[in-house]
């Protein structure tokens, strides 16, 4: 992994005081009382002392959301997570909220969600399910009815859910939820197309996407539905509201305001103010609040219907589905951006969760904030000044990265298929792009940066070499194709390029003249080398395989085998060494910690096995807290305490 050359003060200790240090970078650790001023293993036998670490979960942050619908009561918000299921968010602070609990089924797929009180309610695998979150920690599921839908939306009045499914021959559906153990179905509607609805005084007002119409019914006397006014509006219908007398409907071309103070005859009182397509609506006082989907969350005034006044526009990343307001706090879910909860005073972010994971595959840490590549969701920023409160606060969306190393004012994310990626992150909240570089191949496995130049590896056997001075415009300087073997990740050192090859093993380069590079060594420690990534602690580099191997680089024209660890469970693919501890991360694991004091004889301390996910990815580790992109296990922060 990129950015893993340990930084250490090596200290010799002798009976009088000399002190000779050694730094390779600006944050050396302090120095281990035994170790050898060569930072390899001692020719003398030298008592050491036993290391005695455990590794302790700080915090677990997702990287993958799929935010389709938000609503919160009390100090809980429930988002609808689609594919994912439901997330509970703790929001008693809104500016630090953090997700709880969650509650899923195989397959399910939750598009809407609604609470009151202790209860949520959703639909999950065609069943309309109460969910007791009474402990938002440990939701249970306290009853369910068959409905055949995947609900667009659940409007609660009263004792009466009305679940609305577009896509389903019952597209409104009235659900009885005075007894949460037993909800049962009141009555049923057919033949439309119902995609939202809110009730008011014995009337459902709905927008029907089946001819795009805003239909109203009669639901004073159920089991009876009967509809008694509608209006056609010629536009995909999103969406719908109510303000009075007025019913507000939100659709493709942005927001259409309708007088229904008499329901069988409603009259549109203002056809259109234009925004980028009102997703979901939500009015308080003489506020609307849009979910505006590329637009982002926009906030209107009422006082004159006729004639909507936008006083806020917030553009976000993602993709604004839905939206709720409490407090003076709104909250969008905005789909693979997760839950944004937009302070209305200052008009700007308060915070952002992602609600489920996603691929984490690298992380590099620097100056407070976690740089993480996740595979499916691009590159995501966080807050680490605190790791214990971590939360996310940028976000770019990249395709498909794989690793990224953080130089300066600029991330350089390396991706598959998609080039090399340059993004200045001076504001972590937002990121931009500023170059992509794909001249020479779009496999990009990974990316280091040292001295305004970025090396990096290209599909299989190619190392390129890039003047990066003037990070927007990147310019080549140079390149080796290896006869082959298929590069995965490097580290560079002193003009050398030591780079771990899953087919030849540890190769190392002469960069120091990137006109003319130059193999000085290919070492095959073993036979079926599979090997993922590389880590170097000045003349020690260890390197991620089946196993972990260890290998004196300090001749590099002739490499030896220091030693190598066969782990008990899991398969390495990351490595990362700080102080005289490599941190391993395993897949189908989690975390290794090796005390490395001597190199030749690597000694298990602490381990940490996750909960979930398949821990396919990288490490990082800076002041006793390890950064550890889990792949599918999300985002995790981890923290090394010595006994």
């Amino acid at each position: 992994m990129r950015g893993k050359i340990s930084f250490l003060l090596l200290v010799a200790v002798i009976l009088t005081v000399a002190i000779v240090l050694s730094s390779c970078g600006e944050a050396p650790t302090p120095p281990q009382e035994n170790q050898p001023a060569d930072g390899g293993s001692s020719s003398e036998e030298q008592p050491t002392e036993e290391v005695s670490l455990t590794i302790s979960l700080v915090k677990a942050l997702s990287t993958d959301s799929q935010a389709e619908d938000v609503a919160v009561e009390e100090n809980t918000a429930a988002v609808a997570d689609g594919e994912h299921g439901i997330s509970f968010v703790d929001v008693s602070d809104p500016e630090n909220p953090r997700v709880v609990g969650r509650f899923t089924k195989s397959d399910a797929n939750v598009r809407a969600v609604a609470v009151k009180g202790s209860y949520t309610y959703a639909t999950l695998k065609g069943y309309f399910t109460v969910i007791d979150i009474s402990d938002p920690s440990n939701p249970e599921e306290k009853g369910s009815v068959y409905v055949g839908v995947c609900a667009d939306d659940i409007f609660l009045d009263g004792d009466r859910a009305y679940v609305a499914a577009s896509g389903d021959d019952e597209s409104l559906q009235v659900v009885d939820v005075s007894d949460p153990e037993n909800p049962t179905v009141v009555t049923s509607l057919s033949g439309y197309g119902i995609k939202d609805v809110v009730v008011s005084s014995g009337y459902a007002y709905a927008v029907d996407a089946n001819g795009n119409y805003l239909r109203v019914f009669d639901v004073s006397d159920l089991p009876n539905i009967t509809e008694i006014g509608s209006l056609e509006i010629n536009y995909d219908l999103y969406s719908i509201a109510l303000y009075g007398n007025y019913a507000i409907v939100g659709h493709m071309g942005g927001i259409t305001v309708v007088d229904v103070s008499d329901p069988s005859n409603p009259v549109v009182v203002k056809d259109v103010v234009e925004t980028e397509g009102a997703k979901d609506l939500f009015a308080s006082g003489s506020k609307l609040y849009v979910a505006d989907g590329e637009g982002g969350l926009r906030i209107f005034n009422l006082s004159n219907p006729s004639n909507p006044e936008e006083i806020l526009h917030l553009q976000l990343n993602g993709q604004a589905e839905g939206v709720f307001y409490k407090d003076g706090y709104v909250y969008l879910a905005d789909y693979n951006g997760g839950l944004v909860i937009i302070d209305e005073d200052s008009g700007k972010p308060a915070a952002r969760v992602f609600t489920f994971t996603g691929n984490a595959k690298d992380v590099f840490v620097k100056g407070g904030y976690a740089y993480v590549a996740d595979y499916d969701n691009g590159l995501i920023i966080y807050d680490v000044s605190d790791p214990e409160n971590a939360f996310a606060v940028g976000r770019v969306d990249i395709d498909r990265p794989l690793g990224v190393f953080v130089d300066g004012d600029y991330a350089y994310v390396a991706t598959d298929w998609n080039g090399l990626f340059i993004v200045n992150v001076e504001d972590p909240s937002s990121p931009v792009v500023k170059a992509k570089y794909m001249e020479y191949g779009g496999y990009v496995k990974d990316v280091f940066v040292q001295e305004n130049r970025a090396y990096y590896i290209s599909g299989m056997i190619d190392f390129v070499v890039l003047d990066v001075s003037d990070p927007s415009n990147p310019d080549y300087l140079g390149s080796y194709s290896a006869p082959s073997g298929d590069m995965k990740s490097v580290v560079v050192s002193d003009g050398k390029a030591f780079i771990a090859d899953a087919d030849r093993g540890l190769v190392i380069l002469d960069v120091s003249n990137p006109q003319s590079i130059r193999e000085i060594s290919a070492y095959e420690y073993k036979s079926n080398i599979v090997a993922q990534d590389i880590a170097l602690d000045k003349d020690v580099a260890y390197i991620a395989d089946y196993e972990l191997y260890v290998i004196d680089v300090s001749d590099t024209s002739n490499p030896e085998l220091l030693s190598n660890w066969n782990p008990p469970s899991g398969v390495p693919v990351g490595v990362f060494v700080e102080g005289n501890i490599a941190y391993v991360s395993a897949y189908n694991f989690g975390v290794y910690a090796l005390d490395v004091s001597d190199p030749s004889s690597p000694t298990l301390v602490a381990e940490y096995k996750l909960n979930g996910g398949d821990g396919r990815g990288k490490l990082f580790v800076k002041n006793d807290y390890i950064y550890y992109a889990a792949g599918s296990g999300g985002f995790l922060i981890l923290k090394a305490s010595k006994e």
